[in-house]
């Protein structure tokens, strides 16, 4: 049977211009503040599991101030890029499995946890990240 998927239609984040003054401006700036006495510990996740790995340290720097460390993070290694394909080749039949509204939704909600709403304050209804989001319609036989 032949179905047609749904797919929603792309919308992009308010591009904010951050006037002095401006609410949005003052978020911004306390947020910089409160974090800028914070240091990230940026781990890598493989097959699931989180944590430091065996690679040599490294610095995240602020773009406009070298001095100012954001947060650290390890290389990877060889062990570590090993252990990565080997989990994306168990992983790969289950997500070969999923029909595609199934994995368009996990996308969705990938795509919505990236976004500055971090998938909090979305205005997409709950459902938004739900196989039913993508859904194809059923075709019906033809009369004969």
């Amino acid at each position: 049977m032949d179905a047609v998927t749904n797919v929603p239609p792309p919308h992009n984040e308010p591009v904010r211009q951050y006037p002095p003054g401006s609410p949005d401006r003052a978020v911004l700036e306390s947020k910089v503040k409160e974090l800028a006495g914070e240091r990230a510990e940026l781990t890598m996740t493989i097959g699931g599991r989180s944590g430091w790995r065996a690679g040599s340290r490294v610095d995240v720097v602020a773009p406009h101030n070298h001095r100012h460390v954001l947060g650290t993070l390890r290389n990877v290694t060889g062990q570590d890029v090993a252990a990565a394909i080997d989990a994306a080749a168990a992983a790969a039949p289950a997500w070969r499995a999923l029909s595609f509204d199934d994995r368009a939704a996990i996308m969705l909600k990938a795509a919505d946890l990236l976004s500055a709403r971090g998938g909090r304050r979305s205005t997409r209804p709950p459902s938004s990240a739900s196989p039913s989001r993508c859904t194809r319609p059923r075709s019906t036989p033809p009369a004969n």
